[in-house]
């Protein structure tokens, strides 16, 4: 998994276009790259008492103590059990590390700014997590807002 990233070893403005594309519920997720640090097997989270649902717990990885975000329960989708594919995507927000739980890992794709549409503004979460849709040869794709979705 962390190849993806590894194979990403190139200058700031070649990141620019580029999204991690992931799966989530049977649908097509997006992050930029440049927000996205490694991605990570899952592994023993550890809960912390009376937080939000979505908030998974942390984790321990490389000396460093990251909060992990469920993204089914944090986008409202049904909890499902994790399988071999699940992985961590460890991101960059904002100066923290911080963990967001996906279904899976499809590719790291670039996207051109003209295949991006804006989010539809009647869709009462658009404004909250949603960049914008992006039509790419893999299908449609939603392209979040990592700011967003940790609401930093």
């Amino acid at each position: 998994m962390e190849s993806l990233l590894q194979n990403m070893a190139v200058g700031q403005e070649e990141m620019e276009d580029r999204y991690l594309i992931f799966w989530l519920d049977g649908q097509l997720f997006g992050l930029p790259i440049e927000s996205v640090v490694q991605i990570v097997q899952m592994q023993e989270i550890i809960r912390i008492p009376q937080t939000p649902a979505y908030e998974k717990g942390v984790i321990h990885l490389r000396g460093s103590i990251i909060t992990v975000t469920d993204a089914r329960l944090r986008l409202g989708k049904a909890e499902a059990d994790y399988t071999e594919r699940t992985c961590i995507l460890v991101c960059s927000v904002a100066g923290k590390a911080l963990g967001l739980i996906v279904d899976a890992v499809e590719e790291v794709i670039r996207i051109g700014r003209e295949n991006i549409s804006s989010a539809p503004s009647r869709a009462a979460y658009a404004n909250d997590y949603i960049l914008g849709v992006a039509k790419t040869d893999t299908g449609m794709v939603l392209l979040l807002s990592p700011e967003k979705l940790w609401s930093l």
